[in-house]
């Protein structure tokens, strides 16, 4: 009963907690929210969140397991995400998030593809849920076949309903990003993203080492 009730508490809650990091996508559906109302700014976060479970599922349909039993191919890929990661992050933000409005605010595509697209090629999103996959997602899986596909769907729900909010507020007024905030977040994104590539490199030879 214990474990019936915590699958989806926490399911829910890590949907929530993975989805307050905002990518270009996430940044581009609030904007939309404040300007143009809240289904043209949801529409792009439902694209965003197609994409990352998308990748989550490749992840965990046997890709997870592959990597796990072949050391040199493990060591190999997160060499190269170290690598890719650090390029991306070399880049500024600004750009970034630039370049992803443009192709947003672009009337031939939806705000569903778009979104979908943007997070699809962001080199990070396929990095965070491999590590998050390789770590929290095993955990759930040794506590059996229900409780892991509870938590996955709860935590589908956990993020499409806290970008639902976002959102919502947005659209209603209430400027969440702005200016000097904006920047701020930029900049330790940027940071933090330097970190994650060292530590992914790091841990590539480490795997390749011993």
């Amino acid at each position: 009963m214990v474990q019936f009730l915590k699958a989806p508490i926490v399911g829910f809650l890590t949907g929530v907690i993975a989805s307050i990091p905002l990518g270009p996508a996430g940044l581009e559906s609030i904007n939309r929210s404040i300007s143009k109302g809240f289904w043209h700014g949801f529409k792009v976060s439902i694209g965003a969140v197609l994409a990352d479970y998308t990748y989550l599922t490749i992840i965990n349909l046997g890709l997870l397991q592959i990597l796990e039993q072949n050391y040199i191919y493990k060591g190999v890929f997160w060499l190269i995400s170290g690598i890719v990661l650090f390029l991306f992050a070399k880049h500024s933000k600004k750009e970034c998030t630039t370049k992803a409005s443009r192709f947003l605010n672009n009337p031939k595509t939806g705000g569903f593809v778009s979104g979908f697209i943007i997070t699809l090629i962001n080199p990070v999103t396929f990095s965070f849920w491999l590590a998050f996959s390789g770590t929290v997602m095993s955990i759930w899986r040794s506590d059996g076949t229900a409780f892991f596909y509870t938590s996955f769907l709860c935590m589908l729900i956990g993020s499409l309903s806290w970008l639902a909010i976002l959102n919502l507020f947005a659209s209603k007024g209430l400027k969440l990003i702005k200016g000097d905030v904006n920047a701020l977040t930029s900049k330790l994104l940027s940071f933090v993203l330097y970190i994650i590539a060292i530590c992914f490199f790091i841990y590539g030879l480490y795997v390749l080492i011993w």
